[in-house]
């Protein structure tokens, strides 16, 4: 099956006047089946409803006692290859510093297995929330000082999970946490935008 779909995507690319890709890595990836130049890079951007939301203005920055506090967050979702022991580790090691919270939100098939992981802990420093409403979204994830964004292994170079943009729009930084090289270092790295750490364990 995989040999097919490859000799169709070879035809199908050569008569392409032009093809677009959402990354540099899959650019390269592209170019294994076809040797036209005519590849663009477009990269994906996050919802026009997403916006930066000053803390001073933020509703939920009171609600949840956040003054002052830098907030490194995990939002999406929560399935089987979305490894998130990297922030249940931070929030471990920072459990005695109060300049630092940790917030989980999203959902999915490990959403009870995470759940129940974070309450044995019983961390005071770390927040766990179930997926939002379209309209509360913007406030919520406006939390974010930092966001998480992990990259399952032997996905590196040909994806970019749309959380990036996401926490891009409302004014995060991005900590990526990936094997490298990868596609989340370029965009980091180009823009200024994050620090990287690859994965361990």
């Amino acid at each position: 099956v995989i040999r097919i779909w490859e000799s169709i995507n070879k035809r199908i690319f050569e008569k392409a006047e032009v093809i677009f890709t959402i990354s540099e890595g899959m650019k390269d990836k592209i170019r294994k089946y076809s040797k036209t130049t005519r590849i663009v890079v477009t990269p994906n951007w996050g919802s026009d409803s997403l916006v930066p939301i000053a803390k001073s203005k933020n509703p939920l920055v009171e609600k949840y006692h956040l003054e002052g506090k830098i907030v490194i967050m995990y939002s999406g979702n929560i399935g089987i290859t979305h490894d998130l022991s990297f922030i249940l580790r931070l929030a471990i090691e920072f459990s005695n510093n109060d300049h630092l919270r940790f917030i989980i939100m999203g959902g999915g098939i490990g959403y009870k297995n995470v759940k129940k992981e974070i309450d044995n802990l019983s961390l005071k420093n770390l927040l766990f929330f179930d997926y939002k409403s379209e309209k509360e979204f913007p406030l919520y994830l406006s939390l974010a000082d930092f966001g998480i964004v992990t990259l399952t292994k032997g996905l590196e170079n040909s994806s970019v999970p749309s959380k990036t943009y996401s926490y891009l729009k409302v004014g995060a930084a991005i900590i990526s946490v990936a094997d490298r090289p990868n596609e989340l270092d370029r965009i980091i790295s180009s823009e200024q935008c994050g620090i990287s750490v690859e994965q361990h364990g």
